[in-house]
């Protein structure tokens, strides 16, 4: 992170040479935990653009990539907007029960 948000240029080195040491062959699954943490701490911005960064890597590396956020992170009409920005991030939302 630089001044609350990812750094592209580091987050394609750091991450981008650990998938690439890793996939050799290899199918790998990755659990972004993180941007759920930015977006609990109301770092929206920082959050959505840790997502784009996952999907430009994605360009380069074969890997499937989670993401989990929590229902209650959503609720509320001021962030319909904000939800619809992650959701355009993903190939494929599972959405909670009645979310």
């Amino acid at each position: 992170m630089v001044d609350d948000l990812p750094d592209q240029d580091l987050f394609m080195k750091e991450i981008g040479d650990m998938i690439k040491l890793i996939a050799q062959g290899t199918r790998i699954r990755i659990y972004g935990e993180m941007v759920s943490v930015l977006w609990a701490r109301g770092q929206y911005n920082a959050a959505i653009q840790l997502e784009k960064l996952w999907n430009k890597l994605a360009t380069q590396y074969d890997f499937a990539l989670l993401c989990a956020y929590r229902s209650s992170d959503f609720e509320g009409p001021e962030k319909v907007s904000l939800r619809q920005d992650v959701c355009a991030c993903h190939s494929d939302v599972v959405p909670a029960p009645g979310f």
